[in-house]
């Protein structure tokens, strides 16, 4: 579950390497997920809703809410 990893590196502030390590994923796989993370992020960052976000990055809606959730979280623990 990519979310779970994002969360990991994003609030836990895990290293990805670590992340790919224990959740037996390459680092490959690790880094598209921090960039699709990333992607969603500067999309809501500049006001745009969950469809167009899904829409522009072809991410599945559920994924761009579970990355939205992880972005207003993260904002409470800063």
């Amino acid at each position: 579950m990519p979310a779970m990893w994002i969360t990991l590196i994003v609030v836990d502030r895990k290293d990805p390497l670590e992340v790919a390590q224990k959740t037996n994923h390459s680092i490959r796989a690790v880094d598209r997920y921090m960039k699709d993370f990333n992607r969603v992020r500067l999309c809501h960052g500049h006001g745009k809703n969950p469809e167009f976000i899904s829409l522009a990055t072809g991410l599945n809606r559920t994924v761009v809410k579970e990355y939205l959730q992880i972005i207003e979280n993260s904002k409470m623990c800063s």
